[in-house]
């Protein structure tokens, strides 16, 4: 996926750091202690963790984008697994877009409103922390549109420094008329760090007689967080395709 770019704010602190080494350690304490503020609006989470459509229905604390631009600076897709580094730069590249131009072009099925909110915290071992950040999406009103919740796992150090990121949970549906899918991804996280991860996704077309021919698919996935906040891969397993008919209209 394209990797959007961050605040023009964050850039321009960044550039500044860059131009003025003699300043540089005070500019990055600065930033250090503002990432480590943010953190507190993360709530303390016992393990195992569920991330769940439960999970996704919290919406109490939204993340203004001054500190999602701290926690979420230098996140890119080459650190990141199935598309969570996607949504938070999305989000701060939505957030800088509508501050420049408050009614920007967008193409069809592109993303055009993002929302984030703190969700967890957990301590992964002395050098790192684990997040978890609600993401509601939606994209450009026209066909194809898309819409859901996701939750992205985010590794970070103590002073709020991003590690690595992963998208954990979803709950999302779309589709170009008279294509339609949906996805439902939860997780559980137990207390050794390992992510066990269900996805099921379903697509289908409607029929002219109330009915749609829908194909059923799925993955399991186990991930595990490392005591470095690197995020690897252990397992991965295809689910049986089912296929079959449903009556759309009951």
């Amino acid at each position: 996926m394209k990797v959007f770019p961050h605040l023009l704010g964050a850039c321009l602190l960044l550039a500044s750091v860059a131009c003025a080494p003699k300043e540089s350690t005070s500019s990055e304490a600065a930033i250090s202690e503002a990432a480590t503020s943010a953190l507190a609006d993360f709530v303390q989470a016992n393990l195992p963790y569920t991330a769940d459509t439960l999970l996704m229905n919290r919406t109490e604390k939204p993340i203004a984008a001054e500190t999602a631009a701290l926690l979420f600076r230098n996140v890119t897709e080459a650190v990141a697994y199935e598309g969570g580094a996607y949504y938070l730069s999305r989000f701060l590249y939505l957030d800088s877009l509508y501050k420049a131009n408050p009614n920007p072009t967008f193409d069809i099925g592109e993303l055009v409103k993002v929302k984030a909110y703190a969700l967890n915290q957990w301590k992964v071992s002395e050098q790192v922390v684990a997040l978890t950040v609600l993401i509601d999406f939606q994209s450009y009103e026209a066909d194809p549109y898309s819409a859901g919740q996701a939750v992205v796992l985010l590794t970070c150090t103590p002073e709020g420094k991003p590690i690595q990121s992963l998208l954990i949970a979803e709950r999302s549906s779309g589709g170009d008329p008279p294509a339609f899918g949906s996805t439902l991804q939860t997780a559980v996280i137990s207390p050794a760090q390992a992510i066990s991860i269900s996805e099921l996704n379903e697509s289908g077309e409607y029929g002219e007689d109330g009915h749609a021919d829908i194909t059923r698919s799925g993955k399991e996935k186990i991930y595990r967080i490392q005591p470095d906040g690197t995020i690897r891969k252990e397992a991965e397993k295809e689910l049986p395709q089912q296929n079959f008919r449903k009556n759309m209209q009951q």
